[in-house]
This record gives structure tokens, C-alpha cells and sequence, in this order.
């Protein structure tokens, strides 16, 4: 096989049949921040572009790679359906963030066999941690385009006021 160029994305490497461990190679220690800066089209937006099922068969493919990490390799069959309700949830966010999600979830402490459960837990806990990183870096970048604060007033503070604010628009949208 070929070695993979580095400009190539997820979904690109993924269909041209790289083998998981080109894919490890390539991207295995990309970061939720990582993630976060790449200037690529999220899953919905891809899927406009390259239609659903194409992005759901990449999407299947990692989460299918992912469960050989565990006791039992899981069915693809069940790897589609998860990557449909993965797909239909985040369709925000990039396939870089599913990647490092499935990634993190290989180092875990869970056991057995991956299952549905298993994995929606571990992306709903990534997007958790990934939306607080994303308003931290939103604020930092907002806070230093401000004049210079008067004293008494933090950085902190205002992140804590911003994040607090942000829970309860959270909780109410719950509701």
C-alpha cells in the first residue's frame, strides 16, 4: 500500500481502503483541540455534499475498527446503525471529533464487548468536554480582543459567569 499523504482526510483515507493501522499512523494522535482547529466541513454539511450514505459508511468503518479493541468485533450491521445515529446527532461536528472520540474510547476502562450504549456514552462525554473547550477558546479569543480589564476582574471570573450562563440555557433546552 501506499503511504498516505498527510492532506488527505478522514473520509478520503478511509475510502480508498487504508488499513486501520495506515489510519493510526496518520491520525492516531490527533487531539480533541486538533479536531476542533481543522478547517474541514462537518458531518452534516458532508453529507450534503457526498450524500448520507457515503459519510455513514466512513463513520461505520471507525466505529467497526474501534470494537476490535474490545472482546468481540463488532457486526456491521450494528456498526451502521450506530454510525446512522451518530451521523443524525452530530451532524455539527467533523469526522476528526468521531475519530478522536473512538480513539479515546480504545484507552478506556470499559470492558467486554463495544456496544451502541458504550459508544453514544463515550460521544456524548466528548462533546460535553468538547463544547467547554470551544467556549473557553471562544472567550480567551473574545477576551483579548477587549481593552485591558480594570482590577477586581478576571479572565477566570468571566469564564465561570460564561460558563454558568451557558448550563442554563443548556438545562433549559433540555427541558
Amino acid at each position: 500500500m501506499l503511504p498516505i499523504k498527510h492532506e488527505k482526510g478522514i473520509m478520503q483515507l478511509i475510502l480508498e481502503g487504508n488499513s486501520n493501522r495506515d489510519l493510526v499512523r496518520q491520525l492516531g494522535s490527533m487531539t480533541m483541540q486538533q479536531a476542533i482547529d481543522k478547517r474541514v466541513p462537518g458531518i452534516g454539511q458532508m453529507m450534503r455534499r457526498e450524500g448520507r450514505a457515503k459519510v455513514e459508511k466512513v463513520v461505520a468503518v471507525m466505529v467497526q475498527e474501534t470494537s476490535a479493541y474490545f472482546d468481540e468485533q463488532m457486526g456491521k450491521e450494528q456498526a451502521v446503525d450506530i454510525a446512522a445515529e451518530l451521523t443524525g446527532k452530530y451532524a455539527g461536528v467533523k469526522l476528526e471529533d468521531v475519530w478522536v472520540c473512538l480513539n479515546e474510547l480504545k484507552s478506556s476502562e470499559i470492558y467486554g464487548k463495544l456496544t451502541s450504549n458504550k459508544v453514544l456514552s463515550a460521544m456524548k462525554k466528548y462533546m460535553d468536554r468538547r463544547l467547554e473547550l470551544a467556549a473557553q477558546q471562544s472567550l480567551n479569543e473574545h477576551l483579548a480582543r477587549q481593552e485591558p480589564r480594570s482590577e477586581g476582574r478576571s479572565k477566570e471570573g468571566d469564564f465561570k459567569a460564561f460558563k454558568h450562563q451557558w448550563e442554563l440555557e443548556k438545562m433549559s433546552n433540555n427541558l
